[in-house]
């Protein structure tokens, strides 16, 4: 009988089957719950050093702010930077910084590990790839965007006096400027600014530690002031040269004996000054006194 009730009973059909199959697992899934990780404030060095690993680009405080809210976590922005500052003093110190091939860097505007640059040579050769280079000519045209951002290209061309739309289709392949949008001038021409790449690239963190116009004129004041400092008379006598002298080198009898020796000497130098001087006038004299007597 009971064979026979198994035999008439009707077999599950195959969409049945997965339902059947599927049901252990979605009330696993309902069942189980993830719990957030507690996160104390002394945790987040650690945390952020991994974000920053993980992270392709330069990670900004804002960024990072960002991933801890949509995890629930209530962090401020004060606690990020106090966590930033151990991370940089960390990587940073002069101690370790000499013999690890990673820093720990501010960049565009975030934080970014980058390699040492002492070991640069030895990571270009592992890549096999060159240094990037530009032209003088590239070089200028992008000083020229930088500063004066946003600009047109006829701009730049009225500052330099020569055509530049093949150094800035150069710029833009680089990534190093980019189209802001149009101008509200004759034609709408286009606007040009620099990028966030430029800013890797020149390892900057923003365009306000660019130098400034007055840095660079005091450059060329530098040499000038140094040869002034060094042709400014300041009447030093020998015996000053030994007047800052906090310790007693010497006895006191010694002492004494090289202060009357120093005055000696200057009074000689002084006397020596003064014949040198009386034999140049007397000199003078004989020479126009023979000049009347022709």
């Amino acid at each position: 009988m009971v064979a026979e009730e198994n035999e008439d009973s009707p077999e599950p059909s195959a969409d049945e089957e997965q339902v059947d199959e599927q049901k252990p697992t979605e009330d696993i899934n309902t069942v189980e719950s993830v719990e957030p990780i507690v996160l104390n404030p002394e945790d987040l060095p650690a945390v952020i050093e991994a974000f920053i690993f993980a992270s392709s680009e330069p990670l900004s405080i804002a960024a990072i702010k960002e991933v801890f809210e949509r995890q629930g976590y209530g962090f401020t922005k004060t606690d990020l930077k106090e966590a930033l500052v151990i991370l940089m003093d960390k990587w940073n110190c002069a101690e370790r910084s000499a013999g690890q091939g990673l820093e720990l860097v501010q960049l565009a505007g975030g934080y970014v590990f980058r390699t040492n640059p002492r070991w640069g040579f030895a990571v270009r050769a592992f890549l096999q790839e060159k240094p990037q280079k530009l032209s003088p000519s590239q070089l200028e045209v992008l000083a020229m965007v930088a500063y004066r951002q946003p600009v047109t290209r006829i701009e730049v061309e009225e500052m330099r006096g020569v055509d530049s739309s093949s150094a800035m289709r150069r710029l833009l392949s680089l990534k190093l400027i980019k189209i802001l949008g149009k101008s509200e001038g004759l034609g709408r021409p286009l606007l040009y600014g620099t990028t966030k790449q430029f800013l890797e690239f020149f390892g900057l963190n923003s365009l306000h530690d660019l130098p400034t116009l007055k840095e660079y004129q005091d450059l060329g004041k530098g040499k000038t002031e140094m040869q002034a400092e060094v042709n400014k008379d300041d009447s030093v006598n020998m015996a000053d040269l030994f007047a800052d002298t906090k310790e007693q080198m010497f006895s006191d009898d010694t002492e004494r004996l090289s202060q009357e020796a120093l005055e000696s000497l200057e009074k000689a130098l002084g006397a020596v000054v003064h014949t040198t001087k009386k034999l140049d006038i007397e000199k003078t004299f004989q020479g126009e006194g023979e000049f009347e007597s022709n």
